[in-house]
């Protein structure tokens, strides 16, 4: 079979993501390391269900940045009495990308699950403005491409 037929079922906090081997996920703030827990494993026809979960399963993560999600309004209002709020919240993610996903033992494949943060790629000196706006131009298109994925 095909290597584009791998996946994994992860639980990471409180939900769950069927991930793919070079993929990039938008996920709720995580610290320094990323905890999480394999509950299935496929390669091609072999199905690997966990009861809960798979032991022998290896997925290698990595944080690649945190960032922040769009900004969401939030109005109070009440007619008649000139009562308005309103709020704005933007809710804190990390931008994960999968490197490796295999069983433990395997010839093809022993992956160490990496604790630190991949280093950033050396930027060309550009004004704070100009970071910032690319910043978000990157970050909505990254939130577009995952949204799209869902659909």
């Amino acid at each position: 079979m095909s290597k584009s037929m791998k996946y994994a079922i992860i639980q990471l906090g409180s939900r769950q993501y069927k991930i793919s081997e070079g993929e990039t996920l938008l996920v709720e703030r995580q610290g320094e390391t990323v905890n999480f827990n394999v509950l299935a494993y496929s390669e091609g026809s072999d199905v690997k269900i966990g009861t809960p979960f798979v032991e022998d399963a290896v997925v290698e993560i990595s944080n690649v940045e945190d960032v922040k999600g769009d900004k969401v309004s939030v109005m109070r209002f009440k007619s008649k009495s000139r009562y308005r709020k309103t709020k704005g919240h933007r809710q804190p993610l990390t931008l994960i990308k999968i490197e490796k996903i295999g069983l433990r033992g395997s010839k093809a494949e022993t992956v160490a699950i990496p604790t630190e943060k991949v280093e950033k790629v050396e930027k060309v000196e550009k004004t704070e403005k100009t970071e910032k706006t690319e910043k978000t131009k990157k970050v909505k298109e990254v939130i577009k491409a995952v949204k799209s994925k869902k659909e």
